[in-house]
């Protein structure tokens, strides 16, 4: 975790969801098609019978009443966390502060241990902002990582035969996949007790669960994000550890793609896109963008500074440090 305190240049507090159009306006006026990505991030958290609560960190500063810096943190599946960040040209110097305040919440996250952070990245936009934001991420401590990559599948067909495959490995290893179509109001039941409710979002159209030794490990199908369509993740949603981890991924996806009447809009993953070869033809596009990390080490007690600006009394709602 860097250590670096921040540039107390400008007030921040915490946001609520009725600053999500100020919040949404800032993005559209910064980026191509901006209110859409800022959609598509889902910067809140979920409406419960106490009303709608924040699901982590959203901060943001105003000038003159417009929003002009922004950000917050998904706190994902398996302890990864994503950093969402955003300031006006006119106003950079608020990110090092804006970034100083997500920071800090996470090092009290996690010294406080209930939620382990495996994976700390950072989302970075296209055009102007995206300099800035670099710039600001590595005087902070934060090295370049390799993102997530996307592709297209508008003008790909299933190699069938090779997903059929897959799939009768898998079986043979031990693996039993079942189709749970039919049961998906149980299945995400089941995902928001044991990941908490920022767990993927599945559609009723294609939605699979692979068991080992009697027991279900991870389910998988189509979730549906504004902006990207239909997506499919190459990762799917780990309920508890396997011992055969890469079976179950390219088996789940390979049932997932098979089922459907047509094939998803996107696939998204990380590191390898050997399947892209292997498993489709025809054209993808492919898109591959670059991103910062950090790595917050639990065991360090947070500073006094970083204890001031990581309090978020509505943290407590998701059993984390407020």
């Amino acid at each position: 975790m860097a250590l670096l305190p921040p540039r107390l240049t400008h007030r921040f507090h915490l946001a609520k969801s009725k600053d999500a159009p100020s919040m949404r306006a800032l993005f559209d006026r910064l980026l191509d098609r901006g209110g859409e990505q800022f959609d598509a991030m889902q910067p809140f958290g979920v409406i419960t019978p106490l009303g709608f609560q924040p699901a982590y960190d959203v901060w943001l500063s105003r000038h003159k009443g417009e929003v002009v810096a922004a950000g917050w943190y998904h706190l994902l599946n398996d302890g990864r966390v994503r950093v969402v960040a955003l300031s006006a040209s006119e106003h950079d110097t608020l990110t090092d502060t804006l970034l100083a305040h997500l920071e800090a919440g996470l090092q009290v996250i996690a010294y406080d241990g209930r939620f382990k952070i495996t994976e700390l990245t950072a989302w970075l936009p296209e055009g102007e902002p995206q300099t800035r934001l670099e710039q600001t991420y590595l005087r902070r401590g934060w090295t370049f990582v390799e993102r997530p990559w996307t592709a297209g599948l508008h003008r790909a067909t299933l190699r069938r035969d090779a997903l059929l495959t897959v799939i009768t490995q898998a079986r043979a290893a031990g693996i039993d996949l079942h189709s749970m179509t039919d049961e998906v109001t149980n299945v995400m039941g089941t995902l928001t007790a044991q990941l908490g409710p920022l767990h993927p979002m599945y559609s009723a159209e294609s939605l699979w669960q692979a068991s080992e030794q009697g027991r279900v490990v991870a389910v998988s199908g189509i979730q549906y994000i504004p902006r990207f369509g239909q997506v499919v993740s190459m990762e799917p949603a780990w309920l508890r550890e396997s011992a055969q981890p890469n079976v179950i991924t390219r088996a789940l996806l390979a049932a997932v793609l098979l089922e459907g009447k047509v094939l998803p809009d996107r696939l998204v993953g990380t590191g390898s896109r050997a399947a892209l070869n292997d498993w489709f033809e025809g054209t993808i596009e492919v898109q591959v963008r670059d991103g910062y990390t950090l790595t917050i080490d639990p065991a360090r007690e947070p500073l006094p500074w970083e204890l001031g600006l990581g309090f978020n009394p509505d943290r407590v709602w998701l059993g984390l440090p407020g």
